[in-house]
């Protein structure tokens, strides 16, 4: 009975394993910030909501904010 308990465990951790990824997913970078802007902007049309205008100031401190969360690991 114990040696089906510690192959059932062996089992498990092994399947737990195959679970993980190997490497960190990472993105391509080919989307720009106007292309995110069209994209909300043409799904704000639909609602009937007014349109983002960009803000350089805004887009500096979001990718200071990316670059910083990305050199901490924190993207998840």
């Amino acid at each position: 009975m114990r040696r089906y308990i510690y192959l059932f465990l062996i089992v498990v951790l092994l399947a737990g394993l195959l679970v993980l990824p190997l490497t960190k997913a990472q993105a391509a970078g080919s989307v720009t910030g106007a292309d995110m802007i069209s994209l909300m902007n043409s799904w704000r049309s639909g609602y009937w909501s007014n349109a983002l205008i960009e803000d350089s100031a805004l887009d500096q401190c979001a990718q200071w904010t990316a670059e910083e969360m990305a050199g901490m690991g924190a993207g998840g």
